[in-house]
């Protein structure tokens, strides 16, 4: 699965993610699923295997499996270091070859508009999750992440070049377009969340999510509280507090060491009105909504 963020909340695929490249016992047990630390006996888990060519041809099998918290990787990792991002190491798009290498099924992260993800992200059936944040929040959070790198990097220059749709990865209005539409065209391949949305209803955007990556949480894991144990595993105090998350120094983009606590802050919906004025949020309001104009898509 591809899974394209506009924020970087991993959570909700965490039940694919002990996949993830980078884990000793992983060559052994190839699809395997590590279960979320429980406060019932061990359950039904799902279990999946399958080549990414396959596409919807997903299969996917049942087991039984006894874990205990430490062994869930979101536990004992960083989740940067989960989802491999199909654009990195040092921002170069991933040789097909070496993605190739990776087990089925294949969870990507990435930062790249729609407009410049691989044609074969579509020919192949490959599934999109897109999750957007308000404009605002986009820009506070990523100004406090490369204030961590420039200290002089003020929230006055941000908000000029956020304005001017100057950013790594293009105009955000256009990155969030670009994925709307084809969540409209193509609903069975691209999911698009809002992360607003998401953080008032998450027990409910964790059965969409799984439903959509085609691993549906059976009737008895929901009865049991399963849906309940993964939203409480993937959320951001969870995950914070995990000595992975909290401490430590990794150098993930290529001659940038940042700390791994950089990646949490507040998660905050709306903690833009601690930073902007109100007359800098009118203007960014005013331009996104001319931008999105017509296509229904709204914050």
């Amino acid at each position: 699965e591809l899974c394209s963020k506009g924020g970087r909340v991993l959570g909700a695929v965490s039940r694919l993610l002990a996949q993830s490249p980078g884990r000793a016992k992983r060559q052994d047990r190839a699809g395997a699923v590590q279960g979320a630390p429980r406060r019932h006996p061990p359950r039904h888990i799902p279990k999946v295997r399958h080549h990414l060519a396959q596409g919807p041809r997903l299969r996917r099998h049942r087991f039984r499996h006894a874990a205990t918290s430490a062994d869930h990787p979101l536990l004992t990792q960083h989740p940067q270091d989960l989802v491999p991002f199909l654009e990195m190491p040092y921002r170069q798009l991933h040789p097909l070859a070496d993605l190739e290498k990776l087990p089925s099924p294949r969870l990507l992260s990435t930062h790249l508009p729609d407009t410049l993800l691989p044609p074969c992200v579509a020919t192949l059936g490959c599934r999109v999750v897109y999750l957007c944040r308000s404009p605002k929040d986009v820009l506070v959070s990523l100004w406090h992440f490369l204030y961590k790198v420039n200290k002089n990097y003020s929230i006055d220059k941000a908000f000029e070049l956020f304005c001017k749709g100057e950013s790594s990865y293009g105009p955000i209005w256009e990155h969030n377009l670009g994925f709307w539409k084809e969540s409209i065209s193509n609903n069975d391949r691209v999911l698009f969340l809002k992360y607003d949305e998401m953080m008032a209803q998450p027990v409910e955007h964790v059965k969409m999510l799984a439903e959509f990556v085609r691993v549906p949480f059976t009737e008895e894991e929901i009865r049991c509280g399963v849906v309940e144990d993964v939203v409480q595993l993937c959320s951001f105090d969870t995950l914070k507090s995990m000595p992975a998350n909290s401490s430590g120094v990794s150098d993930r983009i290529g001659g940038v060491p940042m700390e791994n606590s950089s990646f949490f802050r507040t998660a905050k919906v709306g903690d833009w009105a601690n930073h902007l004025t109100v007359e800098m949020a009118g203007k960014l309001d005013d331009i996104v909504e001319e931008k999105l104009r017509g296509s229904d898509l709204a914050f």
